[in-house]
């Protein structure tokens, strides 16, 4: 019997133009998704099925409207999908050998991981898609590690770097604007126009809710003030090492407006954040190849976002106590109510009186009040509590609400009030241990920690930054600030999946171009 083979000769020099053609529409994806899926604000409904039969709003069957998060999660899962589809092509026709670093393997087990935790989740659904208003479960977990891989594994046009950076000016000037607006209590919801166009994809017959605001593009204001942080960081930085004086001038700008529209979110995340980082910035003055410029430039940042708390606490008191208030507890922009008024406010309402009878006894309720970090740390300590019941497996991404101790008193004591749900860890961190466990939290914090261990082992090994390497390292900067405010923060696609591609890139840059000693834009 007579076999036949069919042998195709395969031009290597074809197949690496053609790879770098696949490279190049991947990187055009990626700068879509960058400067696209941040901005998009548009009003969808979708349906969510309960896991649980109760009367709390947050826990309810039924139909939640969403303007941030439901249509960006559309696109993310759709525009990762054809990343997906043009990688493979790359690697089955074109003859593409995946580059092996110790940073895949890890990659591979957090990917594992996630996948472990949803199957064995108590809530499978949820995990698998995440909560409403989210969508911050497996599957778009499994976007962000997807696209941080191929990130590592193109190549990159040049000026790349450079291209990406201006791609966050048009997301800081249509916040910036939307934020002064809402500081100044002129909401844009309240333009008919502008309404109708991001309520267009509602069914007939719904609409927004009465008093909606729109505070930015990015949800709410603990994702504005970390995320604006992270830009502010992105322009400081290459404003300091750029050698143009035009550019120098321009980020040193968005800089500014950046920081401002932090501060305008009014949320303490980014102003920590920001303090942190500037610590660090300062070593890049000794990198730079202009130090005295590098100087000036972070002093005069500093003493304009210093002017800048005042003059915009005079309006909102907010501003000063969400920065300068997590140092101190006093304000000298709050007007203070006189002790008659908080009297009579405190005695409201009908009086009650304890029984006579000595058997009855109210029982004792800790009284309403913050703890550390706005409550943070009680949901931070009662969630590890609940991983250490289930440290292997985890209870699935994003199912936190319904694992949480709600009815616990002590949480009146702490978050001030029990008729808040804790739906969120208001931690990356946290929310990754608890969605996957110990095994998933230890591969992706090894992910982290290598990409950031690239870039600043290169740094130091550099001498003066320069060329490309200014852009390169302003991203690197944004990631560590991404990740830093992460402990704060948890994620949402708006905010997250950019980042995830940035720190993509800049773990490919630093890894591929390490023994060159010569980092390409």
């Amino acid at each position: 019997m007579t076999s036949y083979t069919l042998n195709i000769k395969r031009d290597p020099q074809e197949d690496e133009r053609d790879q770098k053609k696949i490279d190049r529409l991947i990187f055009l994806i990626f700068l879509a998704i960058t400067v696209g899926v941040p901005l998009i604000v548009s009003a969808g409904i979708d349906s969510f099925y309960s896991p649980i039969i109760e009367n709390e709003a947050t826990f309810m069957s039924g139909y939640k409207g969403d303007l941030f998060a439901l249509h960006k999660s559309y696109i993310a899962i759709t525009a990762t999908s054809i990343i997906v589809l043009l990688f493979l092509y790359k690697v089955i026709f074109l003859n593409y050998k995946i580059v092996h670093r110790s940073i895949n393997w890890l990659m591979l087990m957090f990917g594992i991981f996630i996948i472990i935790a949803t199957v064995f989740s108590p809530y499978k659904t949820l995990a698998l898609y995440g909560m409403p208003s989210r969508y911050d479960g497996a599957i778009m977990y499994l976007c962000y590690l997807i696209l941080f891989f191929i990130a590592t594994q193109i190549t990159y046009p040049e000026n790349s770097m450079r291209k990406i950076i201006y791609l966050f000016i048009p997301l800081v000037l249509i916040n910036f604007v939307l934020t002064v607006m809402n500081f100044w209590h002129k909401d844009a919801l309240e333009y008919p126009k502008f309404k109708k166009m991001i309520t267009l994809f509602l069914p007939e017959g719904s609409g927004l809710g009465e008093g909606s605001q729109l505070v930015g593009t990015l949800n709410q204001i603990n994702y504005m003030s970390g995320s604006f942080a992270v830009i502010t960081i992105l322009f400081l930085v290459t404003a300091m090492l750029e050698t143009s004086i035009k550019r120098t001038i321009m980020f040193f700008i968005f800089s500014i407006i950046s920081v401002a529209t932090m501060l305008m979110s009014m949320s303490t995340s980014g102003f920590v954040t920001l303090g942190l980082l500037l610590l660090l910035i300062l070593v890049l003055i000794f990198k730079s190849e202009q130090r005295m410029k590098s100087f000036i430039i972070i002093l005069v940042f500093i003493i304009s976002a210093t002017g800048l708390i005042p003059f915009l606490a005079q309006k909102n008191p907010l501003v000063w106590t969400e920065s300068v208030g997590f140092f101190t507890t006093s304000n000298p922009f709050e007007v203070k109510e006189s002790t008659a008024r908080i009297m009579d406010n405190l005695f409201i309402g009908p009086k009650v009186e304890a029984s006579d009878n000595p058997e009855f006894k109210l029982p004792e309720l800790p009284e309403a009040g913050y703890g550390p970090g706005s409550g943070r740390t009680y949901i931070w300590e009662r969630t590890i509590d609940l991983v250490m019941k289930r440290p292997f497996t985890g209870y699935g991404l994003d199912t936190l609400p319904f694992v949480f101790p709600q009815n616990e008193p002590e949480k009146h004591a702490q978050i001030g009030t029990y008729t808040v749900t804790v739906d969120k860890p208001h931690s990356m961190y946290i929310g990754v241990l608890f969605g996957t466990g110990t095994f998933g939290f230890i591969a992706f914090m090894g992910i982290l920690g290598m990409s950031l261990l690239y870039g600043v082992s290169f740094l130091f090994k550099k001498g003066r930054i320069k060329g490309n390497s200014i852009y390169l390292t302003a991203l690197l900067f944004a990631w560590a600030a991404y990740l830093l405010q992460s402990l704060f923060n948890d994620t949402i696609v708006g905010t997250s999946l950019h980042m995830w591609i940035i720190g993509g890139i800049v773990t490919a840059k630093f890894l591929y171009d390490d023994s060159k000693n010569e980092v390409g834009a």
